[in-house]
């Protein structure tokens, strides 16, 4: 339940529409990279509800088109809303590309919780870092080790995008501790943000370990091209981006960038300036 709440903050009801000029240039690219031959295979990391990419269109283009996300209700819907004959070119593939899964983190979050809870009026600074620190290990653990884990549940393509996808990585893990530490109340101890600041540190680390086997992992299972797109600010680097965009850089692969305005959300103005990288598989 805590969850579903988390991803209805999460989800922008106007993501469609406000990310048309967006989909349209990255669908063009994908389609772009299969040089009209529509014998190739598409695969969508990160796919959701597939706002930023337009799948009638890559149905349409492509012999094949794998969706691959965590959220299976999301994906379930994007099928559903398909003809017939797109329908027969989709397959859905709900995994996580860290390992860490929706129930893995719904149980966090009501196991927090729980034992927040039990503490009452007695909780402490310090037993509020031992409750949020110790489940936090436990999901963690739950993490690829290994690039090999990742590469033998990614399906094999021929072409591939992960758009925006490895800044949103914890995202919704960063939110739920940043909630419960801002529900502490002065009166029974300060330090609650400190204590997310710590979690929010551990989560970087996790990027630090995560993006770039995600990085590796999908290049290797793509045959001829990869398309990552990342919000990129020189000043101030997103975390989980930085990451991915410097492991596109350093793999060796020839890679062609440009720069694009992704209107994210109107209502809010809020516009990233995305930086898109071609890169060949491996």
């Amino acid at each position: 339940m805590i969850l579903q709440d988390i991803k209805r903050k999460f989800r922008l009801s106007d993501a469609f529409e406000d990310w048309e000029d967006y989909r349209q240039l990255l669908t063009g690219m994908v389609i772009e990279a299969g040089g009209g031959d529509k014998t190739k295979n598409v695969a969508v990391f990160g796919a959701g509800y597939c706002n930023d990419i337009d799948i009638i269109s890559l149905c349409r283009n492509h012999k094949a088109v794998t969706l691959f996300d965590c959220d299976f209700e999301a994906l379930t819907k994007v099928k559903n809303g398909l003809s017939e004959t797109d329908t027969k070119k989709i397959k859905l593939v709900p995994a996580s590309l860290t390992g860490i899964d929706e129930s893995d983190i719904s149980v966090f979050f009501d196991v927090t919780l729980a034992e927040l809870q039990r503490y009452g009026k007695l909780l402490t600074g310090q037993s509020f870092e031992e409750v949020i620190m110790t489940n936090l290990d436990k999901l963690i653990s739950k993490m690829y080790t290994a690039e090999d884990e990742l590469i033998q549940l990614l399906p094999r393509t021929d072409i591939a995008v992960c758009n925006g996808v490895c800044s949103q990585l914890f995202s919704i893990i960063s939110y739920f501790i940043k909630s419960v530490a801002a529900s502490v109340p002065e009166v029974l101890f300060t330090g609650a943000f400190e204590v997310a600041d710590k979690a929010e540190q551990k989560l970087k680390e996790c990027n630090d370990v995560i993006v770039p086997m995600i990085v590796n992992a999908i290049m290797k299972i793509t045959g001829d091209c990869v398309i990552f797109g990342n919000e990129y600010i020189k000043e101030h680097p997103v975390e989980g981006a930085y990451q991915c965009i410097n492991a596109v850089q350093k793999s060796g692969s020839k890679i062609k960038e440009l720069e694009a305005k992704w209107n994210f959300n109107r209502r809010e103005n809020i516009v990233y300036n995305m930086l898109l990288q071609v890169c060949q598989g491996i």
